[in-house]
């Protein structure tokens, strides 16, 4: 699941800066700026059913401006993201982006989001809990007459 959400960032970000190279894959050289890098920090699963589970998926989109210099420029590519990145679509469903925060590090622009959600897993016979077999119930069904 994790590379569709990469996926449907880089869809976001090319539709609003379609001029700029977006990397999903760390580049060692050649990085052609200005451009993006999309970056995972960490996802956690936790199971809140048999079959349900919460993904919390954490990414630092890196902006590389053409002048490392150019503050002006990587604050107003910040509060673009804030927009951008507000919701994604995956597989005709929207996502939201949460917990977005941002912050200049060494001319660089990082832009933090999280996209959390809901995964349901396909049951095997190994996932279900089985418990001994009931006891007998009883029970009466009659009916009434409106008399």
């Amino acid at each position: 699941m994790i590379d569709k959400i990469i996926d449907a960032v880089a869809n976001a970000l090319h539709t609003e800066y379609a001029t700029y190279k977006i990397y999903t894959e760390r580049v060692k050289q050649g990085l052609i700026e200005p451009c993006f890098y999309i970056s995972v920090i960490d996802s956690t699963r936790k199971r809140v059913h048999t079959n349900r589970y919460l993904e919390n998926n954490n990414f630092d989109i890196l902006y590389f401006p053409l002048k490392s210099e150019n503050n002006s420029e990587m604050q107003s590519v910040a509060n673009e993201l804030y927009h951008v990145c507000e919701f994604i679509s995956i597989d005709d469903d929207k996502f939201k982006g949460f917990d977005m925060k941002h912050q200049v590090i060494d001319g660089v622009l990082h832009f933090f989001v999280s996209y959390n959600l809901y995964l349901t897993k396909a049951l095997t016979v190994d996932d279900v809990e089985y418990s001994e077999n009931m006891e007998d119930l009883t029970y009466n069904i009659g009916v009434e007459s409106g008399e």
